[in-house]
């Protein structure tokens, strides 16, 4: 699950969420078919080649860019040094990866070598990300079971992981709250965007709980500027939420589904989020839109003070929006991973968003 420490959270919840499936028109083209049984995947790029984390078996594949011949790989579950109890987020840097896991932290070079790993001495802080020589974490603050909604922190710290300051608290609908009347968990299929992202040693906060809202940060937690933009609301229709929990039953199975129906009460809110994901690179912004399935996914492109440069359409779009998901944006171009249903294999595909 991304973020924080570790949560316990039912597979079922998994299953339903992780779901993120494109079919494009042609202006996409496939790039290569993977062998490796992948289950719950996050995916980066860079210049020569393809990282791609399984998150549940805590493995990264390494591939060559050129021919997509598998190249390398590491890490395992566990409690060692080079282990994982399971994987957060992976980012790439010019001199090695970064995984964030949890309370820990891992260094490997790009080849898949292990450099080194630190555990901050924080039990409700996680999901770490450098900023410049410092780093920002999120701490979960304690909950009433009762309330649907939670609290999350966001602090700065040092380069040894002292905590320096308090940068942002975010107050956010839980995806998961207990109905103590019906006995049924409260699971909400359509949630609020919050996301730490870091771009030229600046920290990038979104929250869709306040708005079409980012909130940007120095390497220091110095805040430079908010960006908070205008946009229509879009009521979640009853034709959407049929949709949306069709679309989740065609996904996980029938059967899967209905045992879903009897441990959880779907909700959804009356409106959308302003936006469901966003990506930095090359001094863009790209905001993806939610859309409901069958729709076409549109992309917002925004400089990086928020001033609107243009709007496309990603045609035939169709899944559901999370919090992780598998694909990123390299210079302009966009990679994403979908399994086909047919020869059960993992695709990686690509579209060019200039």
């Amino acid at each position: 699950m991304y973020g924080g420490p570790k949560r316990k959270i039912d597979i079922g919840i998994y299953a339903l969420l992780a779901i993120f499936l494109f079919s494009f028109s042609s202006r996409e083209r496939k790039l290569a078919e993977f062998q490796e049984p992948f289950k719950y995947i996050t995916l980066t790029v860079d210049e020569d080649k393809i990282y791609v984390a399984d998150k549940k078996d805590c493995v990264v594949h390494i591939y060559s860019k050129n021919d997509f011949h598998h190249v390398g790989q590491f890490g395992r579950i566990g409690q060692g040094p080079e282990d994982f109890e399971f994987i957060g987020f992976l980012r790439v840097f010019p001199d090695y990866l970064f995984i964030s896991s949890g309370r820990k932290v891992s260094y490997f070079s790009k080849k898949g070598d292990f450099l080194r790993t630190v555990t901050p001495p924080y039990p409700a802080t996680g999901s770490y990300i450098p900023l410049g020589s410092n780093f920002a974490g999120k701490r979960y603050l304690p909950e009433d079971p009762k309330e649907t909604r939670s609290e999350i922190m966001v602090e700065l710290f040092d380069s040894k992981f002292k905590k320096m300051k308090d940068l942002y608290l975010a107050e956010l609908n839980k995806l998961e709250s207990y109905d103590f009347k019906s006995g049924k968990k409260n699971l909400l299929v359509v949630g609020d965007c919050f996301k730490l992202e870091v771009y030229e040693d600046r920290l990038f906060v979104r929250n869709t709980a306040i708005g079409f809202f980012f909130r940007v940060f120095d390497t220091q937690g110095k805040k430079l500027y908010d960006i908070n933009l205008p946009y229509d609301k879009r009521n979640v229709s009853s034709e959407d939420q049929k949709a949306i929990l069709d679309d989740m039953r065609k996904m996980v199975g029938e059967q899967r589904f209905n045992r879903g129906n009897v441990q959880f009460k779907y909700v959804f809110p009356k409106f959308y989020p302003a936006y469901s994901d966003f990506a930095i690179t090359d001094d863009k912004i790209y905001v993806f839109l939610y859309q409901i399935p069958g729709n076409s996914q549109d992309v917002l492109i925004l400089d990086l003070r928020g001033n609107f440069i243009k709007r496309i359409t990603i045609p035939g779009a169709q899944g559901i929006f999370t919090y992780e998901l598998p694909y990123c944006i390299y210079r302009g171009e966009f990679y994403y991973m979908i399994y086909n249903e047919e020869t059960y294999r993992w695709e990686l595909h690509f579209e060019n968003l200039g």
